[in-house]
């Protein structure tokens, strides 16, 4: 793997998904997500389907918030689950 790519492979890594579902749950994944997800007291569920720790819907605005605030990169998407 050229330095390029891994760098890129690296950033990527680094980035917040948070996908929102179309009724009461969202979806989370990144680095050390399940200590944010405890530091903010945010319910969780992991879902091996999906692959990500569920979460409340209502939720999202705290957890998006908080990586704001602490400079990560999150991306956020909707999702028809």
């Amino acid at each position: 793997m050229s330095p390029a790519a891994r760098k890129s492979a690296l950033a990527t890594e680094d980035i917040f998904t948070v996908e929102i579902g179309t009724r009461h749950t969202a979806w989370v994944r990144g680095p050390a997500v399940m200590r944010m997800l405890d530091r903010l007291s945010v319910p969780k569920l992991y879902d091996h389907d999906a692959g990500a720790w569920s979460i409340p819907r209502k939720r999202v605005v705290d957890v998006t918030r908080d990586l704001n605030r602490r400079g990560r990169a999150v991306e956020v998407t909707e999702v028809d689950r």
